[in-house]
């Protein structure tokens, strides 16, 4: 880790800057989606996100690998998703009579794997998924007070690795699948006040990697009812790297002050 640092800026204006920085960044709130907040495969969107009974292909491997058992025959699965628009406002969040306000696409990159049989009972797959991917940027200007933001985000995850499924009959089966997990994430953020003669960059960026397991069952007593249960295990880190930077400057009872810090290979998880 390697730091460097020139004056500290007087605690007034420090606590200015906090303010603002934070400010521009997104919100996090609580909705009815926060366990699977993107649905991954067709048949699992149009099911409202209920794939651990009905997957057999891509949207098995990921909701309930043993239903990869049941598939007719060998499968290569690529789909994408748009899940639509973003917007936010926050009515004098940054200043006094200065609004916050962003909006960006949500989408989630194309999910893609294949399944094949290795026996007549046991079907084998591998799959890459992206269950979560957000990028927001935005510029605001404010040209009455000479003020002006501007804040980028982007946070992507990322699912690749084998499974595998056994039909013990032709209603009950089993099924494992095991993932690599790495986790990008940038987030920058840039401020300008010239009504308080300030003006500041942070830029944090970390990368990390797990691992992850899911195990499920599947149970077809006729051929109209269908049972699925699956269940997941959280992600066990095994390397995170992450980066930091921040450079203000500013002007205050006559004297400029410039603070700087860096920081790298610090541990992220």
């Amino acid at each position: 880790m390697s730091t460097s640092k020139i004056k500290t800026l007087p605690a007034l204006t420090a606590a200015c800057v906090a303010a603002a920085i934070l400010l521009c960044g997104t919100a996090i709130k609580a909705n009815e989606a926060n366990y699977q907040q993107y649905v991954v495969g067709d048949r699992a969107a149009g099911m409202g996100g209920a794939g651990a009974a009905l997957g057999t292909a891509l949207d098995a491997a990921y909701y309930n690998p043993a239903g990869m058992a049941f598939t007719k025959q060998r499968t290569i699965s690529i789909a994408a998703s748009l899940y639509g628009w973003q917007r936010y406002r926050s009515e004098g969040a940054l200043y006094p009579s200065e609004d916050l306000y962003t909006s960006s696409f949500v989408t989630v990159p194309p999910a893609m794997g294949l399944v094949f049989f290795a026996e007549p009972k046991t079907a084998v797959g591998l799959g890459a998924f992206v269950p979560y991917n957000y990028s927001m940027s935005d510029i605001l200007a404010f040209p009455k007070d000479n003020n002006y933001y501007n804040v980028s985000l982007s946070d992507q995850t990322l699912w690749i690795g084998p499974s595998v499924a056994h039909a013990f009959s032709d209603q009950f089966s089993v099924g494992l699948g095991v993932y690599g997990v790495y986790r990008n994430v940038n987030n920058l953020r840039t401020v300008y006040l010239d009504t308080v003669s300030y003006a500041g960059t942070e830029n944090i960026r970390y990368k990390t990697f797990g691992l992850l397991a899911n195990l499920g069952i599947q149970y077809r007593p006729t051929d109209h009812w269908r049972l699925g249960i699956a269940a997941q295990c959280p992600t066990f880190d095994l390397w995170g790297n992450g980066e930091y930077q921040g450079n203000v400057s500013a002007f205050e009872n006559g004297q400029f002050y410039k603070d700087f810090g860096h920081a790298d290979n610090m541990e992220a998880r």
